[in-house]
Formats: C-alpha cells, sequence, structure tokens
C-alpha cells in the first residue's frame, strides 16, 4: 500500500444460506475498492476464517444451525474483541434477541438494501477509527451493555430503520478516562488502564454526542433534547437540572466557550447554555434551509463552529451565531 493510500477494511459476512451470501456479494461489489470481503458459511467457518487472519467488521445472520449468531458473537467478542459486531436477520423472536443484544454494536434488519449496509459498516469503521489505540478497542469491543428488553429492542429496531441514525462517538477525557455513550439511554466512563466503569448515568433517551469537557466535568445532549452537565471527579454528578433544547434530537457533540455551552440540534437551533447552572443564554435558529446539524460542534480560540449536512459553516459566539462564507468547497 503506498502512503497516503486508505486502509482497506477487512469485512466478514456470515450466513448459513448460500444464495444471502450471493447476494451480499453482488449487492456490495462498488465496495470491493474499498473493502476486502470475505463470506462464511457458517459460524464454525467464520471462526476458522478469523484464525488466519483478524477482521475489522463481522456482520453475522442470527438464526444459524449449530453455532448460532449470539454464540458466534459470543465468541469473537472473548477472542478478538478489537472487531466490531453487527447483527443481520430478519427474525424478530424476543428470546433470540435477548441473546445478541449484549454482544453486537448494530443491527441491521432483513432485507437490507447496499446503501443501508454500506453506511452502517462505513460508520462502524469510523468508530473503530476513533480508538486508534489498541488497549482503548478492545476495552470497548469487550463491552457488555444489557439494557431492559422488549422495549430496547423495538427501539433498536427503529433506529436501524431510521436513515439519520448514527453510530455513537467515543471522546477521551483525559488520558485515563474514555466517554462511551449508549444506546441502552446510558453514558458510561471507562477508566482505559483496566477497563473498569469509573461513572453510569442514566440520560432519558439515546445518546450519541461526544462530550464537551472542562476540569472534570463532561456535558452532553440525547434525542429527547435534554443537555447534561455531570461532574465525573466524583462518579456522575449531575451540576444542575438537564436544560432542554426544545425537545430536538441532539446529534451534534457539544462546545464550551467561555463558561457558555453551545449546542447545536437537528432541527437546526444553536442553544446557548450557561455552564455554571444550566440556564439559557440564547436560542438561534439557523437560516431556512441550512440543514441539519450532525457533526460534532467544534471549539477554536474564542468561538465555536457549526457545520451542517449542506455543507454550510457557522461561527457561534454567545449570544449571536454568523454564517462563513464559503468557496471552493463541496458540499
Amino acid at each position: 500500500m503506498s502512503a497516503g493510500e486508505p486502509t482497506r477494511r477487512r469485512i466478514l459476512f456470515v450466513d448459513d444460506e448460500q444464495n444471502v451470501l450471493d447476494g451480499l456479494r453482488n449487492l456490495l461489489r462498488k465496495q470491493r475498492n474499498q473493502w476486502d470481503m470475505l463470506f462464511a458459511i457458517s459460524g464454525k467457518a467464520a471462526l476458522e476464517e478469523l484464525a488466519r487472519s483478524p477482521v475489522d467488521v463481522i456482520v453475522s445472520d442470527m438464526r444459524m444451525p449449530g453455532m448460532d449468531g449470539a454464540e458466534l458473537l459470543t465468541r469473537v467478542r472473548e477472542l478478538y474483541p478489537q472487531t466490531a459486531r453487527i447483527v443481520l436477520s430478519g427474525h424478530a423472536e424476543r428470546d433470540a434477541i435477548a441473546r445478541v443484544v449484549s454482544v453486537a454494536h448494530q443491527f441491521l434488519s432483513k432485507p437490507a438494501d447496499a446503501t443501508a449496509v454500506r453506511t452502517v459498516v462505513e460508520r462502524t469503521c469510523q468508530f473503530q477509527g476513533l480508538m486508534q489505540d489498541e488497549g482503548i478497542r478492545r476495552v470497548v469491543g469487550g463491552l457488555q451493555q444489557l439494557p431492559s428488553l422488549p422495549d430496547t429492542y423495538w427501539q433498536l429496531v427503529r433506529a436501524t430503520e431510521d436513515p439519520e441514525v448514527a453510530i455513537a462517538e467515543l471522546a477521551r477525557i483525559n488520558d485515563d478516562l474514555l466517554f462511551v455513550p449508549s444506546i441502552n439511554h446510558h453514558a458510561y466512563v471507562i477508566r482505559t488502564s483496566n477497563g473498569s466503569i469509573a461513572a453510569d448515568f442514566p440520560a432519558s433517551d439515546w445518546i450519541w454526542t461526544t462530550p464537551a469537557v472542562d476540569q472534570g466535568k463532561i456535558y452532553f445532549g440525547d434525542f429527547s433534547g435534554k443537555v447534561y452537565a455531570l461532574d465525573i471527579t466524583s462518579g456522575a454528578k449531575e451540576l444542575w437540572t438537564p436544560a432542554s433544547v426544545n425537545g430536538e434530537r441532539v446529534k451534534a457533540g457539544t462546545a464550551i466557550i467561555n463558561g457558555v455551552l453551545v449546542v447545536a440540534d437537528r432541527k437546526p437551533v444553536v442553544t446557548f447554555i450557561n455552564a455554571q447552572d444550566g440556564s439559557i443564554v440564547n436560542r438561534v435558529p439557523l437560516p431556512p434551509g441550512s440543514g441539519t446539524v450532525r457533526a460534532a460542534v467544534t471549539a477554536h480560540e474564542n468561538a465555536a463552529y457549526i457545520v451542517t449536512d449542506k455543507g454550510q459553516l457557522f461561527r457561534a459566539e454567545s449570544p449571536k451565531v454568523t454564517p462563513i462564507q464559503l468557496s471552493g468547497v463541496k458540499k
């Protein structure tokens, strides 16, 4: 591989039906320039393939004779914790889901089109890219999330059908602590030195954002439109009653500038929040047609920068937001 050439990802697909594997191979033929795709007809064959050479992502059917998807992904978590695990299945039996929900990072429903599979795999690879440190990848790969059923599963199914849903992002808080948001409405703070949980905070809804970090305090939003402030030097103590962005989903990571939290929701509206007490300083709607905000808000010097999915850039300085004119930039 030449210098500067993107790393090719190794993706292993597992299903006991050859026609399904052949369909996936044909469906994803355009990805051959970006992915090395492997196909296994059983859980046993998948483990044999992994023993020859580990992969970045495994995508497995759930119901298979002999070793089913739950058992396979459990083995993968134990033997190859750095490998991301995705379930691709058309079955929704609750006892089977209860076995697999703790070992899968993401779910896809059959039949899945090429865009859905490509999007989830690519986002999972981006998720891995956030964990360049091998120790962190092993810690996160080995996490067991045990959300309550059946409600969580039906939320998972709805999420996989929503094209706007993204893989939750991880973030370093400091040299030893990692922020891990979860689909089970919890935010975990993990010690990367030993994988133990330093804090476990229950939110009101899904958390998909990176936090703003400031002197042992973290700030983040969830899908219910609530914004939280936690002191992680004392477990996960709430600093104030959650602020509200009027019920709009917060998908973008927050930023803190001079004691003011900058939050952009999907509507999109930029909300400035006093980091000391959670009071609202100002709300500024972005112009019509701006698109929505999914990428993390970025702090630089004394301002925050916000980019929308339509390629528009804004500079936020409490209490105002101003557009930045771009030229020569593809949306």
